[in-house]
């Protein structure tokens, strides 16, 4: 009998051994997800301001063109 108690001992031991390293295990994961996470924030955030960006840029060459500012014969003609 007391050999068995021992190995039932030594089992829980094993058992509790391994559920320490999958836990920590879970840490480093979940560690890893919300570091990906943070970096797909910052991909989404970067997207954005990269869209406002062309937006603005879209907005600033059509004013240009509104205003004729891309003609040629307007710096051709001499003043009087």
């Amino acid at each position: 009998m007391l050999a068995v108690n021992l190995r039932i001992s030594t089992v829980e031991g094993q058992l509790l051994n391994l559920e320490a390293k999958i836990q920590e295990k879970f840490v480093k994961y979940g560690l890893k997800i919300e570091q990906m996470t943070k970096f797909g924030e910052e991909i989404r955030k970067t997207g954005e301001m990269m869209t406002g960006i062309t937006r603005a840029s879209d907005e600033f060459m059509q004013e240009l063109e509104h205003w004729d500012v891309w003609r040629e014969e307007i710096y051709d003609n001499n003043l009087p």
